[in-house]
């Protein structure tokens, strides 16, 4: 699935999220779908930001078909975790820290978007 956009906000980081990603999305036997997004972030204050994102989605069977149907199933019906890492350049001041960085999401499946809560692991 292409990613088209969208927008990181938190504490450390600001930034839009570029046309051009994608979201591949493996469907597993059982029924659950393992999840892999790769995409690019540019700040706030114009630095690219790579962005690898690997998880699971599960839930059960009549949930899943509702999620794979475009529909949207209440979050505490399934599961949604992926963890997170970043790449950028190690000489910039404000965005260097993202490179020692792993972040584990909570996400949450919308028929036209996907949206993450994001905590990074210290």
């Amino acid at each position: 699935m292409p990613i088209t956009g969208g927008r990181v906000d938190g504490p450390r980081l600001s930034a839009d999220v570029l046309p051009g990603g994608a979201d591949w999305q493996i469907l597993q036997t059982g029924g659950w779908v393992r999840v892999e997004a790769r995409y690019t972030a540019r700040t706030d204050d114009g630095s690219l930001v790579s962005i690898t994102s690997r998880g699971v989605r599960h839930g059960p069977p009549e949930v899943m078909t509702a999620l794979l149907a475009g529909q949207c199933p209440a979050p505490s019906t399934y599961r949604f975790r992926t963890a997170i890492t970043f790449e950028t350049a190690e000489d910039s001041p404000e965005h260097a820290w993202l490179n020692h960085v792993v972040a584990v999401s909570s996400a949450l499946r919308r028929p036209d978007a996907v949206l993450l809560d994001v905590y990074a692991i210290c």
